[in-house]
């Protein structure tokens, strides 16, 4: 497992896009969280799958399974301040990215090892990287 910590408080969209689409996948299993006053976050997420009820007393969790055109839905939402547009995005045993981007765990080798490697070297300036 690899863990990342981004440090830099400036958001790093591309790079966080960058390396979500190693693992982005049709027919992946999804889950999405947001803060309860989160509505329009909600909302979008909503857009993608289908509300878990009472799963979380903070917010809302949506699940699903990514498909061309979700994905493309979700690469196209505003992160405003944000390297990632949700509070959480968990993709199914590989990928995860919590507190909007900042800390991401990567579960397993994606196919593009080269292309995480780069990732990775990139984010050294801005991150802390560990390797489990």
């Amino acid at each position: 497992m690899i863990e990342i910590q981004i440090l830099d408080i400036h958001p790093h969209k591309e790079w966080w896009r960058a390396l979500f689409l190693l693992y982005a996948r049709p027919d992946q299993r999804f889950e999405i969280h947001c803060w309860r006053q989160e509505e329009e976050a909600a909302a979008a997420a909503r857009r993608l799958g289908c509300e878990k009820d009472g799963a979380w007393a903070g917010g809302t969790v949506v699940e699903g399974t990514m498909d061309e055109e979700k994905l493309a839905f979700l690469l196209s939402l505003d992160t405003g301040e944000e390297s990632a547009p949700f509070f959480n995005l968990f993709l199914s045993g590989s990928f995860y990215s919590e507190h909007y981007g900042s800390e991401i765990h990567i579960l397993r080798q994606p196919e593009d090892r080269a292309g995480l490697d780069a990732l990775l070297q990139a984010a050294r300036g801005f991150a802390s990287i560990g390797e489990i």
